[in-house]
């Protein structure tokens, strides 16, 4: 493909998507960083997003693991309904060492995908997880009990809803 998009600016990112994503799928995690390193990627949600599978795979550093889930939380911060990243930000908090921000993700992700009992669950065990470890994060423990309060809400409105047959 590389000589037919030649010259064409609109392709050439379009292209090297597919090549990186080529390797992410080989599970090439150094081929993947370099190709990534060396792309002239423009600032996307899918380049963004290639930056997290390659710092999901095995071998990646820890680096590019926290470049990766701090360049997704900038992004969730605008974009908090994007099931997707909020999936790949809680893997990448797991491999850092972050279980709490892990939990909170993996609750954030099945809000964004309308599971709110799923969500209200995983946000559940990260009060549990919080009260059996010996340190945890204060302001983690809050926001997590602070979108429990209000994806219960949720749910109760939604029961409530279904009830009047809304």
């Amino acid at each position: 493909l590389r000589p037919l998009v030649e010259g064409d600016a609109q392709a050439r990112p379009v292209l090297e998507l597919l090549a990186l994503q080529a390797r992410i799928d080989r599970g090439d995690a150094a081929g993947a960083a370099a190709l990534y390193a060396r792309a002239a990627l423009p600032d996307s949600r899918p380049a963004m997003l290639a930056q997290s599978q390659i710092a999901l795979l095995p071998g990646s550093a820890a680096a590019l693991q926290r470049e990766a889930a701090e360049r997704l939380q900038t992004w969730l911060a605008e974009h908090g309904g994007d099931a997707l990243a909020w999936g790949q930000i809680a893997q990448l908090w797991g491999r850092l060492g972050e279980p709490l921000r892990a939990v909170r993700a993996e609750a954030e992700s099945h809000a964004a995908m309308g599971d709110l009992v799923g969500a209200i669950e995983r946000l559940r065990a990260g009060q549990r997880l919080a009260l059996g470890a010996r340190r945890s994060d204060g302001v983690e423990v809050s926001v997590i009990d602070a979108r429990l309060r209000e994806l219960e809400r949720q749910r109760r409105e939604q029961v409530e809803e279904e009830r009047r047959g809304g």
